[in-house]
């Protein structure tokens, strides 16, 4: 009889041991595969990350045209910096008075205007803007949203005539109970600048009251009293609101929200305008520098 050949023993070792690798890759596998998905998901989570500026930014990205940006499904965004500035008055005149921390220069401001045309930019309003973000439809390239808060006597004197000049489109945030009052624009004032077709007029409460605080009557009572003057005296509804300070509360969206508005605009520093987060839209606050110095 022959006798069977034995296996190499060499041979038989290695057999084993890529069976014991192939049931390690196995096991380890799906562990891989789920660290990498949640990897992913953490990327996205901190793209969405915004921090607000209290001061002006002096190097922010550049701005480019317009973009889709990821955050919630179905989100639909789009890239439109919103310049935010407060007195347009000389320089002297805001030292005089105490108002240099929120002042720019009439001649700062004119070259700001001058350089947006020069750049290709065009002006639209806010409530433009806001029906993009609603309708999911596209706005002219390199759109940009000018907004002029609290209704000072001083733009009317200066920045409104450079708007004229420049032929741009601008917003004029204004607390109706501010109106009349020392240094603050009339209602006169009001009228003409928005007949002229090139200044939006929105609601930005009625005592200048942080939204952050305070009761839902209070609320109610600082936007639909701004309204109503706003109505009574320029035959206007307002449906756009900015928060006074920027102070944002779930209540004060809730309210307006309730009562008809579209769209409100914040103090959060970036230019990404989203569907998502259409009652605190980002603004950027402008002062005596450069506009590139703010990413445009």
């Amino acid at each position: 009889m022959r006798r069977k050949k034995r296996q190499p023993l060499l041979k038989t070792r290695f057999e084993g041991l890529a069976i014991l690798l192939l049931m390690a890759g196995l096991l380890v596998l799906p562990s891989i595969i789920q660290n990498s998905h949640q990897s992913k998901v953490i990327v996205k989570v901190e793209k969405k990350i915004v921090h607000a500026s209290p001061t002006p930014t002096s190097t922010p990205k550049k701005v480019v045209g317009q973009v889709y940006a990821e955050s919630k499904p179905m989100d639909y965004c789009l890239t439109v910096p919103v310049l935010m500035y407060h007195h347009i008055q000389p320089l002297q005149q805001a030292t005089d008075k105490g108002q240099t921390a929120l002042n720019v220069d009439p001649i700062t401001f004119d070259e700001h205007m001058t350089y947006l045309k020069a750049s290709g930019y065009t002006a639209i309003t806010s409530l433009e803007l806001i029906q993009a973000l609603k309708n999911h439809t596209l706005l002219p390239n390199k759109s940009v949203v000018i907004t002029v808060d609290d209704g000072y006597k001083d733009v009317y004197s200066f920045a409104y005539p450079i708007l004229i000049r420049q032929g741009l489109k601008a917003t004029f945030m204004i607390p109706t109970g501010l109106v009349m009052g020392d240094d603050y624009v009339t209602w006169d004032n009001l009228r003409e600048m928005k007949s002229s077709g090139f200044v939006e007029i929105a609601n930005h409460t009625h005592t200048h009251h942080n939204m952050a605080a305070g009761s839902l009557e209070k609320m109610r009572h600082e936007i639909l009293g701004a309204n109503q003057l706003l109505e009574q005296n320029l035959n206007l509804t307002s449906n756009i609101f900015t928060y006074p300070y920027g102070g944002i509360s779930d209540t004060a969206i809730t309210v307006l929200q309730q009562e008809g508005f579209i769209g409100a605009f914040s103090t959060i520093q970036g230019s990404l305008q989203c569907e998502s987060t259409i009652m605190k839209l980002q603004r950027t606050r402008i002062g005596e520098g450069h506009l590139s110095r703010y990413g445009l």
